[in-house]
């Protein structure tokens, strides 16, 4: 058999302090749900980088190249970066030779930061091989003359010196 007592409880006086915890969810670092991907381009040609963040609010996302924010380039005016909701993208317009290296997606919120690569080649002509044969022809004659200009550009100077 099973007997229940009550005893008296006496209240504790009031708390001095009240302190109102509130619950909202768990709070997530950010995270890549689709990475950027590695690219070959046509010099003149706009490249672009895709890539999807989530994370907890507040997200900030940045892109650099080869370690060095593009924002502080003195030619930040030919990157664009995107941001919507999840989304993210950054376009290169009228590629150049010096775009070529390691473009990173980086996310960072109070509770954490990830970040993302992809490698961009800008090459000229369509190939590696034209690339070559610019060079074997410049290290071989005093004088070349070009009949095919990349597409998107409207004129190519080339300057060299041949020491003998």
């Amino acid at each position: 058999m099973l007997s229940l007592m009550s005893t008296p409880v006496r209240p504790n006086p009031p708390p001095k302090e009240t302190l109102l915890l509130v619950l909202t969810g768990s709070r997530q670092a950010p995270y890549f749900i689709q990475k950027p991907t590695s690219i070959k381009v046509t010099l003149g040609e706009d490249a672009m980088f895709k890539c999807k963040v989530q994370g907890s609010p507040p997200l900030s996302v940045n892109w650099e190249k080869d370690g060095r924010h593009l924002r502080n380039r003195s030619d930040a005016n030919r990157f664009q970066i995107e941001s919507a909701g999840e989304s993210n993208a950054l376009t290169i317009q009228c590629t150049q030779l010096g775009d070529s290296g390691t473009y990173t997606c980086r996310a960072e919120n109070p509770i954490g930061s990830a970040s993302a690569s992809a490698l961009i080649c800008c090459h000229v002509f369509g190939g590696r091989s034209s690339c070559q044969t610019i060079f074997s022809l410049l290290s071989n004659a005093e004088e070349a003359k070009f009949s095919r200009q990349p597409p998107s550009v409207s004129m190519m100077l080339l300057h060299w010196s041949l020491e003998r």
